[in-house]
């Protein structure tokens, strides 16, 4: 379901390029180090890595750079819409029109201020979970009632896009804010490092909450 969800994200930034003309290099479904097999997907090169965490779409990011700035905010912008489309289809057919719109909208508002808790201190830390704490939750919640699959489908769909838009260079909120102040002058070469940067930290984020998880849930 969390492979699912991610592809579908990564779906969402590879239609955007497609209609903004940014050329789309390769996509990859796993982790992208380690054995890999390596096939075509249409006109397009496809890796498979054997650890299947993750996916990507790697597009030319010399084009995206020189792209007027609207297409550069779609193309960043594309992954989050396509995790929103899944949790208002979703919810379309569980509740209703109406009521779809409610609950989509509450998905999406306890995403957003659910990192506020933690900075606030309403909500420890400890209680954060990665993605091995999501995994043995959901796992036992589907255990009890498999129908519940659908609602965490479109729970972690919401979760995801609203996290991405943070205004954190590495997500797509943060490639945003980035690309307007590259319009504002930051140059090509600063706008990399802090990206990059950014990226490290979170990918050494993530590692310790999944140790955490791992200690937690074993």
């Amino acid at each position: 379901m969390l492979l699912a969800i991610v592809v579908n994200h990564e779906a969402g930034h590879f239609v955007a390029a497609i209609l903004t003309g940014i050329r789309v290099k390769s996509l990859h479904l796993g982790f992208p180090k380690g054995p890999q097999l390596k096939l075509r997907l249409g006109k397009y090169p496809f890796t498979i890595s054997l650890l299947l965490i993750g996916a990507a779409v790697e597009v030319d990011e010399d084009q995206l750079w020189e792209a007027p700035l609207r297409t550069r905010v779609l193309v960043f912008l594309g992954g989050p819409l396509a995790n929103f489309a899944s949790l208002l289809i979703v919810a379309f057919l569980l509740n209703g029109f109406t009521e779809g719109l409610a609950y989509s909208w509450r998905v999406i508002w306890l995403s957003a201020v659910s990192p506020l808790f933690v900075l606030f201190g309403h909500v420890s830390p400890a209680e954060v979970m990665g993605p091995v704490g999501i995994v043995s939750i959901s796992t036992k919640i589907i255990a009890q009632d498999f129908g519940l699959l659908v609602h965490m489908f479109a729970i972690i769909s919401g979760a995801l896009g609203t996290f991405n838009l943070l205004p954190i260079p590495a997500l797509d909120g943060g490639r945003v804010m980035m690309a307007i102040l590259a319009d504002r002058g930051l140059s090509k070469k600063w706008s990399k490092a802090i990206i990059y940067g950014s990226l490290a930290l979170l990918i050494l984020g993530m590692i310790a909450l999944t140790a955490k998880d791992i200690a937690a849930f074993t």
